[in-house]
């Protein structure tokens, strides 16, 4: 989009930019033509719950100064935070066709969640796709994923390997830990082990818990070219399952029931099976239910 200056606007956005104030108390100064810091002030304004002020903000960088960024930020502000998702889709749209590839990401979830549109899945991943192309991370992701579980699209393995390779290497969080599942399963390529627990390490140490919970179970299984390691399992399933990932909570309490790298202790398998059960593995409250049988005869 072009820059297109209108004083007065630009004026009105500097004054709401200058009241606001960042975490560290410290004035934001929201530049002539910085479209950059404009948008770091309304994300503050955001941050302060001064939600109209960050629309009139992000409005002004839109529509005056035609910047697709800004658009992106006033579309995300309606879909996340006023769930105003017909507002959202106007000015995605602006965005996607100003060749912001985070805005046509967002577009092409609205279209596939029917949030603000009618439900068009072929549309939806055409808008993934172009996000992707534009190399926005999550475009990628998204479609990798999807390529992967069959949602939208049919399997196809080569393809979601391609664009979550491609979400990777755009910096990605999420797409390394979809990779990494391929290879601890061998969909669509050779069970790697270790691929695997490298692709989940980093991940897993950001605080991603399912990324430790597939490392765990990597170890705990023997998987690929990986020995069985139960104590180093139980050091995974214990980060994971603290972190509230209710398949590691529920073999962290399987391993004390079996006393599988630690001693036998039934009352801490019964705590993290009931864990496990309360945040929705079944498989936990059917142990959780042979665990408390098991105390009843001690």
């Amino acid at each position: 989009m072009k820059k297109r200056v209108n004083g007065a606007i630009l004026i009105f956005v500097i004054s709401i930019a200058v009241q606001s104030l960042n975490a560290k108390g410290q004035e934001i100064k929201c530049k002539k033509y910085n479209i950059e810091e404009c948008l770091e002030a309304g994300v503050a304004l955001e941050d302060k719950q001064d939600f109209k002020g960050a629309e009139n903000i992000y409005y002004s960088l839109c529509i005056d100064l035609e910047s697709s960024k800004g658009c992106s930020y006033l579309g995300y502000l309606y879909d996340k935070k006023l769930q105003n998702y017909q507002s959202a889709v106007s000015y995605y749209k602006m965005a996607c066709k100003g060749e912001y590839g985070a805005a046509c990401n967002n577009l092409g979830l609205c279209y596939l969640n029917a949030k603000g549109v009618s439900r068009d899945t072929i549309k939806g991943i055409k808008l993934l796709k172009k996000g992707c192309d534009l190399d926005n991370a999550d475009a990628c992701s998204n479609l990798g994923y999807r390529y992967r579980e069959r949602m939208a699209v049919e399997r196809d393995y080569s393809l979601a390997k391609k664009y979550l390779e491609k979400a990777s290497m755009l910096g990605s969080k999420r797409a390394p830990v979809y990779l990494g599942w391929m290879y601890k399963k061998g969909l669509g390529v050779s069970i790697n082990g270790k691929k695997a627990i490298s692709l989940y390490n980093t991940p897993c140490h950001n605080g991603d818990y399912d990324a430790c919970a597939g490392i765990a179970d990597i170890y705990y299984y023997g998987i690929g070219n990986i020995k069985k390691d139960s104590s180093r399992a139980m050091s995974f399933y214990r980060k994971s399952a603290n972190g509230g990932n209710a398949n590691a909570q529920t073999m962290v309490g399987t391993m004390y029931d079996a006393g599988i790298s630690v001693n036998i202790d039934i009352d801490k398998a019964i705590y993290w099976y009931r864990k496990g059960a309360r945040n929705g593995n079944n498989n936990a409250s059917i142990l959780l239910k042979k665990a408390l049988e098991k105390k009843a005869k001690y």
